[in-house]
C-alpha cells in the first residue's frame, strides 16, 4: 500500500531526529573544533598579516573567504562517508526500507547538512567577526540578507556534495574528486581574493569566474557582512546559487536513479 503524506512525514522526521541525535552527541567536539579555527585565523587576519604589511582593505574579504572553507570541508567530510557507505556500509539500503520516496530521502540528508552547516560555521562567524571588530572594514552590514545567502549556500553546497557522492564511485571519489573537481573551485572560486580585484587586474579572468559557484558564495557573504560596492550584489549572488541549486538536484536526481533502486 502507498503511504500518504503523513506516512512520510514520519518517517522523514524520525530519520532526521536520529540524526540530530548523533549530531548532539558530537556536537561539543564541532563547535569546539570551529571555535580553535576562528581563534587561529583571528590571530593570523587580525594580527599576523597586517604585521607583515598586507593591505587593511583584503584583510576582511579574504577572512571570509577563508570562513566559506568551513562549508566546504564539511560537505567534503559528508561527502565521503556518503560514498564509502554506498560502496562497503550500505546503511542506505536499511533506509530503503522505510519505503520513503528518494527525494524524500535526500531530503532528509540535505536538511542535515544545512542544520550542521548552520550550527558549526554561523556562531564561529559572529564570534569572528566580533573578534576582529573593525580590521574587517565593515561598512554596513545586513544580517537578514547575510542568513538569506548563507541558507542558499548551504542548499547549493549539499546537493554538490551528493551528486559527487552518488554519482561516482568510491575508487574515483577517492582519487580525483578533490584534484579534479574541488580544487578548481576552491582556487577559482574568489575565496583568496575578491571578483573585482581579479576583474580589474585580467578582464578575461573576471568573466571566467563568474562561471564559478563558489564565487557567489564568497562574495554574497562579503556584500552582507562588510557591504558597499566593492563586492558582487548579494541579490545576484542569491539568484545565481538557486539557479546552480536547480541544476544540481536535477543532476542529483539522475545520479540517484541511476545508483539505487529506491521504493
Amino acid at each position: 500500500m502507498q503511504n500518504t503524506f503523513i506516512d512520510r512525514m514520519k518517517i522523514f522526521s524520525a530519520l532526521l531526529q536520529r540524526d540530530l541525535k548523533i549530531l548532539k552527541s558530537e556536537l561539543f567536539d564541532l563547535v569546539t573544533n570551529s571555535l580553535i579555527q576562528v581563534g587561529l585565523n583571528a590571530l593570523l587576519f587580525g594580527y599576523l598579516l597586517p604585521a607583515m604589511g598586507i593591505k587593511p582593505s583584503i584583510i576582511g574579504p579574504m577572512y571570509l573567504g577563508i570562513v566559506m572553507l568551513v562549508l566546504y570541508e564539511l560537505g567534503f567530510a559528508i561527502s565521503a562517508n556518503t560514498s564509502m557507505d554506498l560502496a562497503y556500509n550500505r546503511f542506505i539500503d536499511y533506509q530503503a526500507t522505510f519505503s520513503l520516496p528518494k527525494r524524500w530521502l535526500f531530503a532528509e540528508y540535505l536538511s542535515m547538512f544545512v542544520i550542521k552547516a548552520f550550527v558549526i560555521s554561523v556562531p564561529a562567524i559572529l564570534v569572528g567577526t566580533k573578534l576582529l571588530g573593525n580590521r574587517l572594514g565593515i561598512i554596513q552590514t545586513n544580517w537578514p540578507l547575510f542568513f538569506i545567502v548563507y541558507f542558499i549556500a548551504t542548499i547549493f553546497l549539499g546537493l554538490l556534495f551528493l551528486y559527487l557522492a552518488m554519482g561516482s564511485s568510491f575508487e574515483w571519489f577517492n582519487d580525483n574528486v578533490w584534484p579534479r573537481c574541488l580544487s578548481p573551485i576552491v582556487n577559482f572560486g574568489c575565496v583568496f581574493f575578491t571578483w573585482k580585484m581579479a576583474y580589474s587586474l585580467y578582464p578575461f579572468l573576471g568573466y571566467i569566474l563568474l562561471l564559478n559557484p563558489m564565487t557567489y558564495i564568497c562574495e554574497g557573504v562579503r556584500s552582507t557582512i562588510i557591504g558597499g560596492n566593492q563586492f558582487i550584489d548579494a541579490r545576484i549572488c542569491i539568484a545565481v546559487l538557486i539557479g546552480w541549486s536547480i541544476v544540481f538536484g536535477f543532476l542529483l536526481n539522475k545520479a540517484v536513479t541511476k545508483r539505487l533502486d529506491l521504493v
